[in-house]
């Protein structure tokens, strides 16, 4: 009798030891490290590592540059690591592929950063955000009025935050990243724009002149040299004339229409501006004008 109790134990144990543990999903709690690294993960963890700590994805995207897995954290929410290879290029599906960013969503509250910030907080007091980060790049959307991200980006650490329009709610996506400097300010786009056209009519003996004065300016708000100006002239009868013209010094270009000219309504319309490293801001300032001849 004891004899098969003890055989019987042996293969209970064998059974118990051949049995895989079951992975836990990602803690649902736990200090962020900006730059650094999650709760159970860090920023260049292998794909072995991440999975060993909190077993397979829940579903991965492939892109020509990266790989990016989501995994379910405790008590709901994802978090989302984006792979590289080894040596920084495109992900291979490899075990040893890298992680190289990390983020998470607003139902993972419970991730706090050493600076105090969580996705609740985020979601309800984006000033607060910003003062946790006063080295931040800040982004606002709606005139202003709404924080639209908060990334430091020598800290390695982004806050996005989104208005649903539909549900009228607020949702984040916070992530780290390997720390880097800034990247630098991009050239400002230089826009050209019409502040004024002045249309006069003159008569001269049996003949009528009119004169078009096309003001140009460029975007620091001066008068533009050189800008080439594309207009048409529309008759009262319904026919155009296409000129082109070039400002000088005063940033105006001129045109005229000359002879026995008809009664009714002439029209400019300007078609393109031309001037160097510029482009043409056709929705500032203005694009036609017209003068009645009696």
């Amino acid at each position: 009798m004891r004899r098969k109790v003890l055989v019987l134990a042996v293969i209970l144990l064998a059974v118990v030891l051949t049995v895989p543990t079951a992975l836990a999903d990602a803690p649902a709690t736990g200090t962020v490290v900006e730059g650094v690294s999650v709760p159970g993960i860090a920023l260049g963890d292998t794909r072995v590592q991440v999975e060993a700590a909190h077993g397979g994805p829940a579903s991965c995207t492939q892109t020509p540059y990266y790989e990016s897995c989501k995994y379910d954290v405790d008590g709901g929410g994802q978090v989302t690591i984006n792979y590289f290879a080894p040596d920084g290029g495109p992900a291979q599906d490899s075990p040893d592929d890298v992680v190289s960013s990390i983020s998470w969503v607003t139902a993972v509250s419970g991730w706090v950063t050493t600076a105090g910030v969580n996705t609740t907080l985020a979601v309800n007091d984006p000033q607060a955000v910003i003062d946790a980060y006063p080295n931040a790049e800040v982004t606002y959307w709606y005139s202003g009025s709404f924080v639209r991200q908060v990334r430091d980006w020598q800290l390695g650490i982004s806050i996005d935050r989104f208005w649903d329009f539909y549900g009228a709610f607020t949702y984040v996506s916070m992530s780290i990243f390997e720390p880097q400097d800034p990247p630098p300010e991009p050239e400002p786009v230089k826009r050209s724009y019409i502040p004024d056209i002045n249309l006069t009519d003159v008569k001269i003996k049996r003949n009528r002149e009119i004169t078009a004065q096309v003001l140009v300016h460029d975007w620091q708000d001066q008068p533009a040299e050189g800008a080439e100006v594309s207009a048409r002239w529309l008759f009262p009868d319904g026919t155009q004339q296409a000129v082109q013209g070039t400002t000088s010094s005063n940033g105006q270009a001129t045109f005229k229409l000359f002879g026995k000219l008809d009664r009714g309504d002439y029209y400019l319309f300007i078609d393109d501006v031309g001037l160097t490293d510029h482009i043409w801001n056709y929705t500032r300032g203005f694009r036609h004008a017209s003068i009645t001849v009696k």
